[in-house]
């Protein structure tokens, strides 16, 4: 969010507080910043009230699809060790800990070395920084199944995800 100031703000915590409220969830009591992004207030209270899908990706029939505006987001950021990163690959591997796809093998030296690292526990459940354990903690994961690994909230084991795909053959 560079050229945005990212700082605690009471007006944007009201919010986060009454959007759990809204959503009947508990806050967690880490101490949050947000990012402040002024503009296209309209389009939140569109979505809001309900004015797109519950999939972004779903063709709009109308034949009008506008993109490109500025919304305000509040986000947690989280630190990521790109030490603890490189760790988990060189010992791990390159390949998806799920379905074993290796970027390099499908595309050659532009796919050497390209994988996500996926924590096996949360960020977001951590109730404060810790020393990752890249062998432990981490594993290697193709973009799809990184995906799919958190489609469920807390996210699928790396076993539940290779049972739905053994499951789905």
């Amino acid at each position: 969010m560079l050229g945005f100031p990212h700082k605690p703000s009471e007006k944007a915590e009201k919010q986060y507080l009454a959007l759990c409220e809204e959503l009947r969830t508990t806050a967690s009591g880490k101490s949050r910043t947000y990012w402040l992004i002024t503009g296209a207030t309209s389009s939140l209270r569109h979505r809001r009230s309900g004015g797109d899908t519950d999939f972004p990706d779903e063709v709009d029939r109308s034949g009008h699809y506008p993109e490109g505006a500025v919304k305000q987001i509040l986000v947690n950021a989280y630190e990521r060790n790109s030490a603890a990163r490189q760790a988990c690959i060189d010992h791990h591997g390159a390949n998806c800990a799920i379905c074993n796809f290796n970027f390099e093998a499908c595309y050659g030296a532009v796919g050497r070395g390209f994988i996500h690292v996926h924590h096996l526990l949360p960020l977001a459940l951590r109730n404060a920084a810790y020393e990752v354990d890249p062998i432990n903690d981490l594993r290697p994961v193709c973009p799809n199944c990184h995906a799919m690994l958190h489609k469920s909230d807390p996210p699928f084991s790396i076993e539940e995800m290779r049972e739905l795909m053994a499951s789905s053959e």
